[in-house]
């Protein structure tokens, strides 16, 4: 049986009930998309997920930290990955 090919578009009908798009920028969504998976990224930190320290300034020096870590991972995957593993193979 062959397959016959049909060359017609899309069948929307327009209507009363259908609404045109929405404009949107799309620079601002970029934007917005890189700083809600930085602040997922860094949520993945306990600290920083849960609020453990009470302190604001404790709190801040966490951020420092996981950004600092996110960043090497990012920037440097070899040399954390190395370091991490030499870490946690010592002998006590």
């Amino acid at each position: 049986m062959l397959a016959v090919v049909r060359r017609y578009g899309p069948r929307v009908h327009p209507g009363r009930d259908r609404r045109p798009g929405v404009n949107l920028d799309r620079e601002f969504y970029k934007a917005r998309n890189v700083a809600e998976r930085c602040f997922s990224r860094l949520k993945q930190f306990r600290a920083v997920a849960t609020r453990f320290d009470r302190l604001a300034a404790r709190y801040r020096a966490g951020l420092h930290l996981a950004a600092l870590v996110l960043w090497l991972r990012e920037t440097c995957p070899m040399i954390i990955t190395s370091a991490l593993h030499s870490a946690r193979c010592r002998d006590p």
